[in-house]
């Protein structure tokens, strides 16, 4: 971005938050993604040394070893989850993640995992929680 040149990234990612009206920095940082492309890289992961970050690094490393799983959609899949319990506590359970992706994660019947899918749904439900 050229707004970052002659910036670190640290204090970038850290005043981004307060700028958008947040009383804290957040934990976890990821890239941005557009819908029809992907869902979310793994290139890019910062997290502060938070309990938060600790935890979603712990939920993502569970998914990591799943089968047909790997980093990328671990950490989607992973990402879902937790905005969707903070959405979940800040709705006081009006709304929330119900694992509806998960299930193009795993293969069909032709034996293909319908990533592609999955990316779809997971633009969908992200945008459903917290807006485009």
């Amino acid at each position: 971005r050229p707004d970052s040149y002659g910036h670190g990234l640290v204090p970038l990612l850290l005043e981004q938050g307060m700028r958008e009206g947040l009383r804290r920095p957040g934990d976890v940082f990821v890239r941005d993604s557009w819908p029809g492309i992907e869902c979310l890289n793994s290139g890019f992961v910062a997290m502060r040394n938070t309990r938060a970050a600790w935890q979603f690094l712990d939920l993502w490393r569970q998914k990591i070893s799943w089968a047909v799983s790997w980093d990328q959609s671990a950490l989607a899949e992973t990402v879902l989850e937790v905005v969707g319990l903070e959405v979940a506590r800040l709705s006081r359970g009006a709304l929330g993640y119900s694992s509806q992706c998960l299930r193009y994660l795993f293969p069909i019947a032709n034996g293909l995992v319908p990533y592609a899918m999955y990316c779809d749904c997971w633009q969908s439900v992200l945008s459903d929680l917290i807006g485009p």
